[in-house]
């Protein structure tokens, strides 16, 4: 965590990690629950030992890494398994399967980036596949996805807003870089319901 004053002087830098997660299969995880509170305890912290006042905090910035995707309930906030990270490749059979259907030209046209597990749009299916819950979710229009600076803008408005911005969309592999907007055709290759996207 970083502040910094009106000048872009560097104030004070707070820093916490997190668990990497690491199963049997060598997938790799984040636990959203864990991000979301080393949050909230790095900007408190921060906060308080400047000595800054709250109120003089002109605005905030999320710096995250933006390939890194995870899914929970649209009206209780809770996360729907863990987040995949960004170099976990446990997709790496639905690019496949994207690939069979001769979509994978289709896709880096649209969206600059080759056909890969890295990107969200698989790590998407994935969880849309297999996480517990993750179907009847959906089914009750109950399921938000994201990348995790969609997360946390939804934990820190209490879920009031479930928003994104061009740079991060535009690393999932579902954003129509020339159109700027989610990509219908190729959601629906994986499965995924852009509505059921962050507001870009």
């Amino acid at each position: 965590m970083l502040l910094f004053d009106k000048d872009g002087s560097l104030l004070k830098r707070m820093d916490k990690s997190h668990r990497q997660i690491i199963s049997d299969k060598g997938w790799l995880s984040h636990d959203p629950k864990e991000i979301y509170q080393n949050v909230i305890e790095i900007v408190t912290r921060l906060v308080e030992e400047s000595g800054i006042a709250r109120e003089k905090v002109a605005g905030i910035g999320i710096s995250n890494q933006r390939e890194t995707f995870l899914a929970w309930d649209k009206k209780t906030g809770e996360p729907i398994g863990n987040a995949v990270v960004w170099q976990c490749s446990r997709a790496t059979d639905i690019c496949e399967r994207v690939e069979k259907m001769g979509e994978a030209e289709n896709i880096r046209k649209r969206t600059g980036m080759n056909l890969s597990p890295y990107f969200p749009a698989s790590k998407i299916a994935w969880i849309l596949e297999n996480a517990k819950g993750a179907k009847e979710k959906v089914a009750a229009g109950r399921i938000c996805h994201g990348t995790v600076d969609s997360w946390l803008v939804y934990k820190l408005t209490q879920g009031r807003y479930y928003k994104t911005d061009y740079s991060n969309a535009s690393r999932t592999q579902l954003f129509n870089i020339f159109e700027l907007k989610w990509d219908e055709e190729i959601c629906g290759l994986f499965g995924i319901d852009p509505k059921n996207l962050a507001e870009g």
